[in-house]
């Protein structure tokens, strides 16, 4: 809805603000969905903002009240999702979930035997153990490490980035594996895995499709309405998807075309899909699940009638006067003989 939105705005100029007066409250009300619904969310409206304002500062006022707008709504999530569900008592999103390829490229080193400084080996023992990082780590997925029991999730706030650094530094190959096996699904075309992968439901957690037992756990109780055959044929929680890979160089495709056709402003339309592809490749805890990008998988059909409309913008009528000359050119007897 935000994407439509933004390229409402973009492929109109501006003027859809005059012509539809529902455009700035539905587009504040995307935006905030954007960002209590999932936790990138926020980096896909910070990022909206910031390529607004500049598009308001360098070429045309329109742009705005969009940027204040996605910036004030932002803002809004951050002060809610923090000081406001802290003074409610929320419990906050465990740290090691927005860090979890850095944390894994430091267990990567550890399991491998890396080069590791004492400092650096002390720091790795205060987080783990130092003799579970070889058991523990595995190289598509982290969370057997932040969810190891004997996991300190506190030492975390204890100079982590400055570890981490100094790790990089002396391993960088290891580093670029562990980046790619747990980032591999994303923008890899041929892993058989991901081009099978229908679980996008049922490998949730809890099990909410399939172990009723979990469910009751968290003190979930659901109720079929529709019954079994509704669920099984009309709601398939195992279906198949177009794999993200594809979709990651098919809207890369779509920004090259863009700009080849002299249409670059409409690339902010195509901004929500950036920041989503590029907090998969810095953050993402797992090396596949469609859920994390499934933003794609509903805007394919908005990418290729975009690219359609892009060849049909620039295709313009031949003048009266050019088309005379080519009448003249084509039919001389010289041409015809060529």
């Amino acid at each position: 809805m935000l994407t439509l939105l933004i390229f409402d705005l973009v492929a109109s100029k501006g003027r859809v603000l005059q012509t539809e007066k529902a455009w700035l409250p539905v587009f504040a009300l995307s935006c905030l969905v954007a960002c209590l619904f999932r936790s990138n969310g926020i980096l896909v409206v910070i990022l909206l903002a910031v390529v607004l304002a500049a598009m308001a500062l360098r070429c045309r006022s329109a742009y705005k009240k969009p940027a204040a707008i996605g910036a004030a709504t932002a803002i809004a999530a951050m002060l809610l999702t923090g000081p406001v569900f802290n003074a409610l008592g929320v419990t906050p999103a465990a740290k090691a979930e927005g860090i979890g390829i850095p944390l894994n490229q430091m267990g990567r080193v550890a399991a491998t035997g890396g080069i590791i400084s004492d400092g650096d080996e002390r720091y790795l023992n205060e987080l783990l153990p130092l003799e579970l990082y070889e058991t523990v780590y595995t190289p598509t997925c982290v969370d057997s490490v932040k969810w190891n029991p004997e996991f300190n999730e506190e030492a975390l706030s204890d100079d982590f980035w400055r570890h981490w650094l100094s790790m990089g530094i002396k391993n960088p190959v290891t580093y670029l594996e562990s980046w790619e096996l747990q980032t591999v699904g994303y923008w890899s075309i041929n892993q058989p895995q991901a081009l099978s992968h229908n679980r996008n439901i049922a490998a949730g957690v809890p099990r909410n499709s399939q172990d009723p037992v979990s469910l009751e756990a968290w003190e979930i109780y659901p109720q079929n309405k529709l019954g079994n055959d509704a669920v099984h044929s009309l709601l398939c929680t195992d279906q198949g998807f177009v794999p993200i890979g594809w979709l990651s160089w098919f809207a890369l495709f779509a920004a090259i075309a863009l700009f080849n056709c002299k249409k670059s402003a409409w690339f902010v339309s195509l901004v929500p899909t950036t920041a989503i592809i590029a907090a998969l490749l810095v953050a993402s805890p797992i090396w596949y699940w469609e859920r994390y990008a499934v933003a794609l998988q509903f805007l394919l059909p908005f990418y290729v009638v975009m690219l359609y409309c892009t060849g049909s913008v620039r295709r313009r009528p031949v003048p009266i006067e050019q088309r005379a000359r080519l009448s003249k050119i084509f039919a001389s007897p010289k041409t015809r003989t060529v």
